[in-house]
């Protein structure tokens, strides 16, 4: 899924986020909901809260990953969970980038040993990418790094309202499976 600078925000949403299916079903429930529900301006004040505290957590989150950049961590993250289909095209379909693009970002993962191109095993005339042990353990660092400051943040707020977040963050994640955003 490439998108380009003139993809409306909007389009971008509707494709990834299934905003378009997402919108109606809230609806649904709005309108069953209708006599016991707050008011539409605290659903959108809540929304907008919830909004504005995602972009702080990614903010400053990003000094963990100042090592590589953002396209550079992307593709290692997906090489990472990915075993099968690495083609650099597939790569690009997936992570939304240009085949030129994942091209650098792959010249520049293995220049610093983190991936490495090899022949496919069922079609040699077929390059894959794959993840070496240094961008394995790169990855497992940073992920050892977000897991300590999750659970810093759960001594500070406490485990119950870490459970509850988390158990939000699951009912997100199941409905962009239902969507179909997701591999379930």
């Amino acid at each position: 899924m490439r998108y380009s600078g003139t993809s409306s925000i909007e389009s971008v949403a509707s494709k990834v986020l299934h905003a378009d299916e997402l919108s109606a079903k809230a609806e649904a429930l709005r309108a069953d909901q209708a006599e016991n529900a707050p008011s539409e301006d605290s659903g959108a004040k809540a929304a907008k809260a919830c909004l504005e505290t995602f972009e702080s957590l990614y903010r400053i989150s990003i000094p963990l990953l100042r090592c590589l950049s953002q396209g550079n961590a992307t593709v290692l993250l997906y090489l990472d969970t990915h075993k099968h289909d690495t083609s650099a095209v597939r790569i690009a379909e997936e992570v939304g980038l240009t085949r030129p693009r994942i091209t650098q970002i792959i010249d520049d993962l293995e220049e610093q040993g983190l991936a490495k191109r090899v022949k496919d095993p069922h079609d040699a005339r077929k390059i894959r990418v794959t993840i070496t042990r240094k961008g394995k353990k790169l990855v497992a660092g940073t992920r050892q790094s977000f897991q300590k400051i999750i659970e810093d943040y759960g001594a500070v707020i406490g485990q119950d309202q870490l459970e509850e977040l988390t158990g939000i963050l699951n009912e997100t994640y199941a409905l962009l499976q239902e969507l179909g955003q997701v591999d379930a």
